[in-house]
């Protein structure tokens, strides 16, 4: 069954967000029963803030932890809990 697509159009440069932006994101998503759904991923540097950062986002609060290991993805979730309440 064929679909038609339309095409997505470039935000204009006036919208478009500052990054330096070379890689894909990282992500994972943890289910904790104090913070239910965590979505933890890596922020690209921006122009203004070279410093990558690794973000935890749950509905309750967002933090961001700037000295992480590069493989974080293979940590288990206790160890990137850990990491979070270090950095918080």
């Amino acid at each position: 069954m064929d679909r038609p697509s339309q095409e997505i159009r470039a935000p204009s440069v006036s919208s478009a967000r500052n990054t330096l932006g070379a890689r894909r994101t990282k992500m994972r998503v943890l289910h904790r029963k104090s913070q239910g759904i965590v979505a933890v991923y890596e922020q690209d540097p921006t122009l203004d803030d070279a410093t990558p950062k690794l973000v935890f986002e749950s509905p309750a609060k967002c933090t961001r932890v700037t000295r992480f290991p590069a493989e974080w993805q293979r940590m288990s979730d206790d160890e990137l809990v850990a990491l979070q309440r270090a950095a918080g």
